[in-house]
């Protein structure tokens, strides 16, 4: 099961070492309480009110019943990733992260704010459906040298020792080697979604594969395999 845990823990700093391990084995993680539910809603009502004053300069799609819309630096977005719940989250997630390499360029205690896009989906909406994907490369997994070097030990045969949360490698891997319209060349340590509404089970909420490391070898190994023998 994906783990779920409270803000207060996190803020607080009293997560057990099995619970941060957790996380990692998950590759996934729902935090409760990171915005109070008020100012949430606040978020969503500017959202709102930002398109309605912008209808004609808004980008969205399906055209006919929008759901996502191409906005990233709306008021109620900065406001968003500024809050301080959310700096702090996102600290506590990059702090899982390590390099095996002691010169790799990188900080795990300084997050960088990705600004993307957001998305209001209408109750019974199946237009917009996202299929299985994984984000951060495709190709570019097998053929970029560097990227290729993250999953070295699933190549090798000894998936079971792969470790899913060293950055080395990944620092200077090429994600985006054919510039894909909807492609991103920024290594990103968690990919994280604020919710500013309630959903429940089967309403629209994101499905994971919550077992990182065998689930990262079954999409490494499968396009060695004929079909039906994995």
């Amino acid at each position: 099961a994906i783990p779920s845990i409270d803000y207060k823990d996190v803020k607080n700093g009293t997560l057990t070492e099995a619970q941060l391990n957790e996380i990692r084995h998950r590759g996934s993680v729902v935090i409760r309480g990171v915005v109070p539910k008020d100012t949430a809603l606040e978020y969503k009502q500017k959202a709102r009110e930002y398109i309605a004053a912008n209808k004609d300069r808004v980008n969205a799609f399906p055209k006919d019943d929008p759901a996502v819309y191409e906005l990233y630096w709306t008021p109620s977005q900065a406001q968003a990733r500024a809050h301080p719940g959310m700096i702090n989250t996102q600290k506590f997630l990059t702090k899982l992260w390590y390099s095996s390499n002691p010169q790799s360029k990188i900080s795990t205690t300084h997050p960088i704010m990705y600004a993307d896009r957001f998305r209001i989906r209408n109750p019974g909406d199946a237009k917009f459906a996202l299929g299985p994907h994984s984000d951060g490369g495709s190709l570019e997994r097998w053929e970029d040298p560097e990227y290729r070097r993250c999953y070295s030990k699933i190549l090798e045969g000894k998936w079971e020792e792969y470790d899913p949360f060293d950055a080395n490698h990944r620092i200077s891997a090429h994600q985006d080697l054919y510039n894909g319209a909807g492609a991103c060349s920024m290594f990103r340590f968690f990919q994280g979604w604020l919710s500013m509404s309630s959903t429940g089970p089967g309403e629209g909420t994101m499905k994971l594969c919550p077992l990182l490391r065998h689930a990262t070898a079954y999409l490494m190994l499968k396009p060695f395999m004929t079909t039906g023998s994995i």
